[in-house]
């Protein structure tokens, strides 16, 4: 009573306002506390040794557990893997058609382990899925017409109404997100959008199947299938460096046997399905992963429209962290760390989104990548990101000798003030500057390079300085192929050369999309096949132009399936 006296109302409001501040910014100053560790770009890289030693203790699990899946030797690295990229249902599609290549090329039964992220993730599941309980799908049968049109009848994803109504009812509980998720920790799903998400996904790829991950184990083993690694991005407390921490400490991997990454640590009690853990993998809309700060993370996460996903700290078995749900807005004092109550995860994407860095670690001998990222400038930046990762953290240079051209050709371009109109990165407006679009060479979608040299120290103590294979294949189309003028008054005659490459479908569809829209129901412009990850709602014909296009740039450009030859791009 006697402070009540002493200052006003005003100023009474004024004090309790500023201590209320502090109170609430205190835990965005203490980030340093229990933070995961991780190698902060400037400060050096790491010694030599010191990363051949890691690599070896990973290798060493991977040699325990992994190998046996290995199609050739089980008693070294895998020889062959593949990666599919990101990109939502494009990607997805893409994929199939992908795999389907590879399957009619022999390849696909000497893949050792196909990684996944987002989009991608989503052709993984579906491949695995198919091949599972009632209704189930040998290899054949499963790139068969009959097979594809299933997947097509299916493929309208994910309609505006679809979302319109999943907002309307993230509004409706929006009070009970700020209850249970804010004002107390309970981390409950009370966002619809995430709910419809896994569903559609479910809907269209999984044939509303789903397995859990021990059961997937089974499938793999019994009918002589690739490993496969679905990877999620794991939050590491907020911070100025969050977004700069080690891709071995956010890349968040589940596999048929266990589940985490090196900042968080591995378990094998399974907290999600394997349909979950791919829509976590695609979980591209969340604000609050990708917003620095606890207090503005917690501010946007409020809106009720992220997609991620939060599961219990498999490091923190107290019950005691049990109660602290209860205490207001501890989700505020809360560390996304291995001390932390729980783990948030995301789309894979937001960390590596070629989903290429698993299979660099398990050192494959040779990598498929399979790049079906939002590219319209062909800039390839996600194979720059993850380069330079792999530099930084590995001392390991991924080299392919066009892509690095292409940029110095840009640059070039650039200083000469040769300036083409782009679309610039995803979430970017327009721009006008100097663009790789006008130097890729798109008769040339599949590229060869290499990772090298991978440091591992072996048993003798020495260490070996391993090279990695990499057949890039990029998602392009050759609009090369389309120019000229009919020989005859035959149809067949029109556009020889891009049927005889693309087939009918593909090039009838890539014809339609120069004179309209074909971008779905949301309004961008757009060219095929560079499609905005935005648009998931995709028509049968739409679909099926992007597993065509997939299937014939393998049918195409990879060689056969002779062991010594395998992954050679074949002449042009």
């Amino acid at each position: 009573m006697d402070l009540i006296k002493r200052h006003n109302p005003a100023n009474l409001a004024l004090h309790l306002g500023t201590i209320l501040i502090i109170l609430l910014y205190l835990p965005s100053c203490a980030v340093d506390i229990n933070r995961v560790p991780f190698h902060t770009r400037g400060y050096g890289l790491p010694h030599l040794e010191t990363i051949a030693a890691e690599n070896s203790e990973a290798l060493a699990w991977c040699r325990e557990n992994e190998w046996q899946f290995n199609k050739v030797d089980k008693t070294r690295p895998p020889e062959t893997c593949l990666c599919l990229s990101g990109g939502g249902i494009r990607s997805a599609a893409f994929s199939v058609g992908v795999l389907k290549g590879l399957h009619q090329k022999g390849i696909l039964d000497k893949i050792d382990i196909i990684s996944g992220v987002s989009g991608g993730s989503y052709g993984l599941s579906w491949y695995y899925l198919q091949q599972y309980g009632e209704n189930r799908k040998m290899e054949d049968e499963l790139f068969s017409s009959s097979s594809q049109d299933e997947l097509l009848a299916r493929s309208r994803m994910f309609t505006l109404g679809e979302m319109g109504f999943s907002e309307l009812g993230n509004i409706i509980l929006l009070p009970a997100n700020f209850i249970f998720n804010h004002l107390f920790a309970f981390n409950l799903d009370t966002t619809m959008v995430r709910r419809n998400y896994e569903s559609a996904i479910r809907r269209t790829f999984h044939h509303d199947k789903d397995v859990s991950f021990p059961e997937a184990f089974e499938l793999i083993k019994k009918n002589d299938l690739p490993y496969f690694i679905i990877n999620t991005s794991a939050t590491i407390d907020y911070g100025p460096s969050y977004h700069g921490s080690k891709l071995s400490n956010r890349v968040f991997e589940f596999t048929p046997l266990r589940f985490g990454s090196d900042g968080f640590g591995y378990s094998n009690d399974f907290p999600v399905t394997v349909g979950r853990a791919v829509a976590i993998s695609g979980a591209a809309i969340d604000l609050a992963s990708m917003t620095p700060g606890r207090i503005e993370s917690a501010l946007v996460s409020s809106l009720n429209i992220d997609l991620g996903y939060h599961i219990n700290n498999f490091n923190n078995k107290s019950s005691i962290h049990y109660l602290k749900r209860f205490i207001p807005f501890y989700s505020l004092f809360n560390h996304y760390d291995k001390k932390g109550t729980h783990i948030y995860l995301t789309d894979g994407g937001h960390t590596e989104n070629l989903a290429l860095y698993s299979l660099v670690r398990r050192l494959c001998g040779k990598i498929i990548v399979v790049d079906a990222t939002f590219d319209p400038d062909y800039q390839f930046e996600d194979y720059h990101k993850v380069k330079n990762a792999l530099r930084s953290e590995m001392q390991v240079e991924f080299e392919i000798k066009e892509i690095d051209k292409l940029l110095q050709e840009a640059e070039l371009a650039e200083r000469n003030n040769i300036l083409n109109v782009s679309y610039g990165s995803e979430f970017s407006p327009r721009l006008e500057k100097a663009t790789t679009r006008s130097h890729f060479d798109y008769s040339a979608p599949v590229l060869r390079g290499s990772i090298s040299y991978f440091p591992v120290r072996m048993p003798n103590d020495s260490i070996e300085q391993r090279k990695i294979e990499v057949t890039y294949i990029k998602m392009s189309i050759d609009d090369g192929k389309f120019y000229g003028f009919p020989t005859s008054d035959s149809m067949a005659e029109i556009y020889r050369d891009a049927r005889r490459y693309y087939g009918d479908q593909l090039v009838q569809y890539y014809l339609e999309s120069k004179l309209n829209n074909n971008c779905g129901e949301l309004i961008f412009d757009c060219e095929f096949p560079q499609y905005t990850t935005y648009d998931q709602d995709y028509t049968p014909e739409q679909f099926e132009a992007y597993i065509n296009l997939g299937y014939h740039i393998v049918r195409n450009e990879i060689s056969e399936d002779t062991p010594e030859k395998i992954l050679v791009a074949s002449s042009h």
